[in-house]
């Protein structure tokens, strides 16, 4: 319409100050954006307690912003308390069931490495025991106390250089293996053996990529 041509800019002249003045606010909220996620990435390759997360984990922002010493069922904090004096505990996983669908009952292993390597092997620090401490404050029932093995985390990162103290044994990567078949054996000695449990959780989490590398 006539009108509507009216109000359109010919080629080549400069945009209407509205328009202008909307196109730096947005160029302003685009910064102040980028800005906070730039941030956000520096915070989460450090972990929301310390140190310990690699780079690789953060990029495109695809991380857990949650320190070590929370990332378990909620459950297996508490077993420090249940399990008894032991020289040694040791605890397993294994696939129970073969795929819907699949007349196989094998399974393809893989995955165990990554999370050895960027959960299970990350140095703790005083600020772990902090963040788990903060957490489970309010953990319970009535958002009252729930108990973790605080002494004994505090005592590993004194003994153990911060490292969780456990043995990890798995299958290679890649291994086809029958249903039941143990695919990772975690082994804690001594007073740390109430810890045997504690990583379960996490490791558990090869199921996905075990799972893609046998229907792939």
């Amino acid at each position: 319409s006539k009108e509507m041509a009216a109000t359109m800019a010919a080629p080549g002249t400069a945009p209407m100050p509205e328009i202008s003045e909307q196109n730096e606010a947005l160029k302003r909220e685009n910064a102040q954006l980028c800005a906070q996620i730039k941030a956000l990435s520096q915070r989460l390759a450090q972990g929301s307690a310390g140190v310990g997360y690699p780079l690789e984990l953060v990029a495109g922002l695809r991380t857990l912003e949650c320190p070590m010493s929370v990332m378990t069922d909620s459950y297996k904090g508490t077993h420090f308390q249940m399990y008894p004096a032991c020289k040694s505990m040791s605890a397993y996983g294994e696939f129970r069931e073969k795929f819907t669908g699949m007349d196989d009952n094998r399974f393809v292993f893989y995955g165990i490495r990554y999370y050895i390597e960027n959960f299970v092997a990350r140095k703790w620090t005083k600020s772990d025991v902090d963040a788990a401490e903060a957490f489970y404050r309010t953990h319970n029932a009535g958002y009252t106390p729930f108990p973790f093995p605080r002494d004994l985390f505090h005592k590993f990162i004194a003994e153990n250089d911060g490292y969780f103290p456990v043995v990890v044994e798995a299958l290679p990567e890649g291994t086809v293996a029958y249903v039941h078949t143990p695919c990772f054996i975690i082994t804690a000695e001594g007073e740390y053996s109430r810890l045997c449990t504690f990583l379960e959780t996490i490791l558990t989490m090869v199921w996905y990529p075990s799972c893609v590398a046998t229907l792939s």
